[in-house]
Parts: structure tokens; sequence; C-alpha cells
């Protein structure tokens, strides 16, 4: 690692560019700066027992310096928070959470943590395992795009270290490229547990203390993060590696408002000039960059469909681990209502608390209308395809006086199709049908008017079979999986949104499908 060479720093606050390529050092074990950094080495006061060796790099909160252990001789990370924590009460808190940061390291993907404390002139400082290859976003910087083998080790490897520190009761909230660590063997290290709530709960005058291309909206003030925020921004991560940008980088370099709008559309982009990216991949980070956290994968699941990607040369690059099968309740993260004060912290949760009943009374509503429609749908779907398979084996009876009023397969109680002029804003978007381990699973964009939609019934028509197939998602996900067996490779599906129009029901068929890959 080159020494740093001292002198000025330019600082880019465009959205688009927090977290990359902002530091005197390329090879720094930050990704940026943010904050004014001390520019001469010995003007930093290091814990005691620790001899200073040169500036290693510098970030956005923090400054890292290569130390020596004076006992040992070791090499070190001592990583200096570039904040100054007064009053006592809030040392101990900072300090208890630093040491809970420190456990949550304790994993063979994650930077090791052997120390946690403050200076004498009160900064935050952790004592860390020092990574001599550099960090992600500087080898995007450098090299552009990683390749799909890597990127899947590394995701597999941060999965399993962001699953042990949620069971030890500690969410990460800032994962990013900058902070994923090489050691000297390549392997992937995750760094910086739970330091994005100690820097908020000791310093908030700081403001976000996050990169805002890589998290969810539960960190824009949704609601409070929970372990599904790591997933979603080690989602937006992987599509980093892949893409070689994040995955709204335009809107972000446009505004912050910009940027918050894409994360709620959550229409993701094809990660550009790729073809190499399998299909299961993609549908993986696009389901843990999902705009509502319910429909984010757990990290098991996450772990477990990565794992099954590796190839055979790679298996080797991943310990032979499994996610702990019991979870701790994770601590709390930042909340952005930690910044308001008591009075406007009880008017938003009285406001919160009358808009939340508000909502379950017409979500159940909306749920009983839309449950009655999808089984209507489903049952006149089935009974016009056997009139039609009748009719296709049997002569047409002549027309009758009494045709026109005899019931039919379908009724006044079957919702009809959008009309053709609305149907382009209706209509489930990009289904795609990919075959894993026998199963057959059925992914789909919501439609450009998303609000409207009530529900979703996929159909599946095999050819020279009986009655087709309908399945439902859970709630409003994106995705079915037909199970081995059911469906064959020249199966034909079509996702049908159901749609809401004056409290009746419609619905809008997609593009019919008939050709699964994988």
């Amino acid at each position: 690692m080159k020494r740093v060479r001292h002198g000025r720093t330019t600082v880019d606050r465009t959205p688009g560019r927090r977290g990359q390529g902002a530091t005197e050092n390329p090879e720094s074990d930050e990704g940026s700066v943010a904050v004014p950094q001390q520019t001469s080495a010995e003007g930093y006061r290091l814990p005691p027992g620790y001899k200073l060796l040169r500036q290693a790099g510098t970030g956005r909160h923090s400054s890292v310096l290569l130390c020596a252990e004076e006992a040992t001789g070791a090499e070190v990370a001592v990583k200096l928070l570039a904040v100054t924590v007064d009053g006592e009460s809030t040392r101990l808190a900072a300090h208890s959470e630093l040491l809970s940061a420190g456990a949550a390291a304790r994993h063979p993907c994650s930077v090791t943590v052997e120390d946690a404390g403050f200076t004498a002139d009160h900064r935050p400082y952790l004592v860390e395992q020092f990574c001599r290859g550099g960090n992600a976003q500087a080898k995007l910087a450098n090299s552009g795009p990683f390749p799909v083998d890597e990127t899947i080790v590394i995701g597999t490897r941060l999965a399993l270290a962001l699953h042990s520190a949620h069971r030890r009761g500690v969410l990460h909230l800032d994962v990013r490229p900058a902070n994923i660590l090489f050691d000297e063997n390549g392997d992937a290290l995750l760094a910086d547990h739970g330091l994005a709530r100690v820097l908020q709960r000791s310093a908030p005058q700081l403001g976000a203390v996050f990169d805002p291309m890589f998290v969810p909206r539960e960190l824009f003030g949704w609601e409070k993060p929970g372990p599904a925020a790591d997933v979603y921004s080690l989602g937006a991560t992987l599509y980093a590696l892949l893409n070689g940008e994040p995955a709204y980088a335009d809107a972000g370099r446009t505004s912050w408002s910009a940027l918050y709008a894409e994360v709620l559309r959550g229409e993701l982009p094809y990660p550009a000039h790729r073809h190499d990216i399998p299909d299961p991949l993609l549908i993986l980070v696009r389901r843990m960059m999902s705009a509502n956290p319910e429909g984010r994968p757990p990290l098991t699941e996450v772990h477990r469909s990565l794992r099954s990607l590796l190839s055979p040369s790679s298996a080797t690059k991943v310990p032979a681990l499994e996610p702990e099968p019991a979870m701790e309740s994770p601590l709390p993260g930042w909340d952005p209502a930690d910044d308001l004060t008591p009075e406007e912290q009880a008017a938003v949760e009285q406001a919160g608390a009358r808009a939340q009943d508000e909502a379950k009374r017409q979500s159940r509503k909306r749920l009983l209308a839309a449950t009655t429609a999808l089984v209507v749908f489903a049952a006149a779907g089935t009974a016009a395809t056997l009139v039609l398979r009748d009719r296709g084996s049997k002569p047409e009876p002549k027309a009758s006086s009494s045709a026109s009023t005899a019931p039919g397969p379908t009724s006044s109680a079957a919702p009809v199709q959008v009309p053709s002029d609305k149907l382009a804003g209706l209509m489930p978007l990009n289904v795609q049908a990919v075959k894993a381990n026998g199963n057959v699973q059925i992914t789909w964009k919501p439609p450009k008017q998303a609000a409207q939609v009530a529900g979703y019934v996929v159909r599946a028509v095999v050819p020279g079979g009986g009655e087709p197939l309908q399945k439902t998602p859970n709630g409003n996900e994106p995705a079915v999986v037909f199970t081995a067996g059911s469906v064959t490779a020249d199966t034909c599906y079509t996702v049908n949104a159901v749609i809401s129009v004056d409290g009746k029901f419609q619905f809008a068929p997609s593009k019919e499908l008939c050709r699964t890959t994988g």
C-alpha cells in the first residue's frame, strides 16, 4: 500500500458521488471523505500501547492508521472516528456499542476487531485486523465491474457475516463496496459492523451517516430499520459490483429526492454491457432490493441461493459454514426520528398512530375485496378454459332463443379485461420463468400504475394437459413457484394483475411467456 501524499483533498458533495473516489489514497480502507481530516500523521492521538507507522487511509467519518502493537510488534489498523464525544454517559453508551460492534465481527468473513474505546481527546477508536488488499470500491474505480464468480463469492461471504452479526443483535446499516476489504489472500471481509449506529448516537450533528446510494427506504425515514435493511444494502452492493456503479447512480447524481423516488419505485435497470449474469442471480438481487422490507428474502435464503450459484473453483473461497439457526433480537438501528425533540416525537407518533389505524382499516377492506375477486377470476378462468377445450372437440350447437339467457361459464361477478387503451400501463412487465432444482419460478415487475393493483394471478397452461394451473403470490410479491412435475418446458405462463376500478375489479394480462430458462 502506498504512502499517503499529504496535501489538499477535494470533497465532492454531489449525492451520486458520496462514497466514491473522494480520497487522497485510492487504496484507502474507506471509500470517501465527508469531514475534514488532519493532514499530519503526528497530529493523531493514539490509544496507549500502539506506535504509529503511517496513515493508511481516510474515510467519510474516520481515519485509518497502520500501527504496531508495542507489546508484540504486530501490525494492526487503528480506526479513529472523526467525532469527539462529550459527556461521560454518552461515552459509556458509545463504548458499549463499540464493544457490540467488536463482538459482531467475530466471524471468518468479517474484519476482526481486537480492541475498542476512546482516545485521551474523547475520540472513539477501533483496533482492527489490517487488510492489505484494499477495498471493493477502489477495485471498482481501478478495474471496473467484478466478474460474476467473484461477485457471488463476495455475496456469499457477506451474507454469512451479516447473519452472524444479526444474531448478536447488531445491524450493520452501512454495507457498501468501500466496507468490503480484502486480506493478503484476497478473501473478502466485511468491515464496520454497527459503526453507523455509534456515529449517529454519538454525533447526531453529522446528519446522514450512510451512503444514500446503497440504503433502502427505511434509512430515508419510512420505518425503523431491521435485518431487511442490511439485505437491501447487500443487494445494492452486489448490483454495483456487477454494474460498475450503483443501480440508481443517475438519479443520485441529480438529487436526493430523485434518488429517493427511484428507491421507492424499485425498478432495477439491467446492468449495462453485461450478458454473462445468470438470471437466478439477477432475480435474487431484484428481490433483495425490493422497496418493501417484507418482500426481501432473509439472509439464510440469500446465503443458500448464492452458494448454489458458486462454481466448483469458487466454492473453496467460501467457508464451509451454514448460518446459525437461532437469531437474537437486533439492537434498534438509527432512526431519523432520533433527531426530533420529545414534543415533535410525540406529535409524530400520534399522527402515525392515526394514519396506521386508518391504513389498517383500508387494507382489510382492500384485502377482502381483492381476495374475492381473485377467487372469482380463478374460477371464471378455469371454466372458460374447459368450455373452449370442449368446443374444440365437439360441434358447435345451433343457436337457440334460450342460449342468450342460459347461465354461462362467466358472469357479471367475474372481472373483465381492462380496456385495450389502458392495458399498457396496467399489465405486469418483464415476466420471466427460471428453472431451478426442478421447480420453475415466475417473476415479473409491477405495472407502471402499480397503485391500482389489488393482487396477481399467475396462470400456467400445459400443452395437452388438464386444467390450467393458477397461483397467487404472497401479498403483492412479484414471484410464484410451480413445483417440479407440475409444469413442462413448453408450458406457457401469463401473469394477470387484478385491478380495482371504482370498486369493481378488472384484470390486465401480461404478454404470454412460453420459454423457460435455466
